[in-house]
């Protein structure tokens, strides 16, 4: 997600009288593996004053790796993130994690 092109977007449907509640961002998804940048999108919702979600349903794993963690930098920054370890830690049962920084 290009965070530009994300504030424009926010500015664009409060203008058009619609509330923005929250960000979607995405840690490895399913096609290209590809990772949002964790800061760059949580300096948009601070700014904007929206809740900062992130989908690590498939690359949450990573944060256990030496060689890959650097790619949920900022993950301290989340007001929530979506995680399911039977997609990478072959965890035998469907399970997720759902971990939210408020109560």
């Amino acid at each position: 997600m290009c965070p530009d092109a994300l504030r424009e977007a926010i500015e664009r449907v409060k203008c058009e009288g619609r509330r923005p509640f929250f960000v979607n961002a995405t840690a490895g998804t399913t096609v290209l593996g590809a990772f949002d940048d964790i800061n760059k999108l949580a300096d948009v919702c601070e700014e904007t004053g929206l809740w900062l979600h992130l989908d690590a349903c498939l690359g949450g794993t990573a944060i256990l790796s030496k060689n890959h963690k650097s790619l949920l930098n900022g993950s301290e920054r989340l007001n929530s993130l979506a995680w399911n370890p039977h997609k990478t830690l072959g965890a035998p049962l469907q399970c997720s994690i759902l971990l939210v920084k408020e109560k």
